[in-house]
């Protein structure tokens, strides 16, 4: 979600890739993915449904003219920083097109290899941020 003009939030797509025709080298298209949440974490989701989050891409001024249309299932599970705590990461993996479920682990800060876990989590966070901002520079995004 997001706040409008007027303070009010309004639902947005959880994932979606602007760039996805030039990641895949095909039709000119908008990649969504859903956020599904472990049953076991008991996260309160009130997220619209992949159908739902489709229909909010399109309207989005940045899909003009293409079609927004589920992300590919991930191949492999990925793995990064959580931006807001370093001593945890985050596991991103795919559960069918247009669907991701995200994990997050703790880093047990008393063990022998925590600093350098840490250290990796900062440098992974560095580098998204770092992504994003060529993004911005590059697409407008």
């Amino acid at each position: 979600m997001s706040a409008n003009q007027t303070g009010e939030y309004e639902p947005q797509p959880d994932v979606v890739c602007w760039n996805a025709s030039a990641l895949a080298g095909g039709p000119d298209v908008v990649w969504v993915w859903q956020v599904a949440y472990p049953a076991e974490t008991q996260q309160f989701d009130t997220a619209p449904d992949l159908p739902e989050q489709l229909m909010l891409a399109m309207r989005d001024p940045r899909a003009t003219s293409r079609m927004a249309i589920p992300g590919p299932t991930l191949e492999q599970p990925l793995f990064g920083a959580l931006l807001t705590d370093f001593g945890q990461v985050v596991q991103v993996t795919g559960i069918e097109p247009g669907i991701v479920e995200i994990r997050t682990y703790e880093i047990d800060t008393d063990a022998p290899s925590a600093d350098q876990a840490i250290e990796i989590s900062m440098q992974s966070a560095r580098l998204l941020r770092s992504i994003a901002r060529r993004a911005e520079r590059e697409c407008g995004a």
